[in-house]
């Protein structure tokens, strides 16, 4: 059953702001970041929808559990995300924490729910599903770059 709580909590992100520490033409909410990487990860899914191991329900999870995700680690910039993210059991930990923070808006839609969201950020599998949500990721950040560079072109090393 979907609370209040998760609803609260999903809103949120139209609070968050993108690219904060850089200057900005538009005001970039990480809400629309995660709604545009699902609109194009709908659009790599209907290319790869005929291949062995796709799933339509493990990407739409995987963006849940993704967002949730990052709505918790919001403060954590990317690049120290990924170190962490490179190393297998502080990456363990770090989810474990965020599964701890959400566990009390997450635990009323049952126990199989809770179990693939904390199966999903340990899974070290190369799926096409993964792929398409790697792929939808990178493109709207690079989108949401493409933007924000024009504005001050020379605030990046090439």
């Amino acid at each position: 059953m979907i609370r209040k709580a998760l609803l609260l909590k999903i809103f949120d992100a139209a609070y968050m702001q993108r690219w904060n520490d850089k200057i900005r033409p538009i005001e970039l909410i990480e809400l629309d970041k995660q709604a545009h990487k699902m609109v194009i990860a709908y659009f790599l899914g209907k290319f790869e929808e005929d291949k062995q191991g796709f799933n339509w329900i493990d990407i739409i999870e995987g963006g849940i559990f993704e967002l949730l995700q990052r709505i918790v680690i919001t403060d954590l910039k990317p690049p120290i995300f990924y170190k962490i993210k490179e190393d297998a059991e502080k990456y363990k930990r770090l989810n474990e924490w965020v599964y701890q923070e959400l566990e009390f808006i997450l635990s009323p839609l049952g126990r199989d729910f809770c179990e693939r969201f904390c199966s999903y950020f340990l899974r070290s599998d190369d799926t096409v599903n993964k792929r398409i949500l790697s792929a939808a990721h990178f493109y709207a950040t690079k989108w949401e770059f493409n933007i924000i560079e024009r504005s001050d072109p020379d605030g990046y090393a090439r």
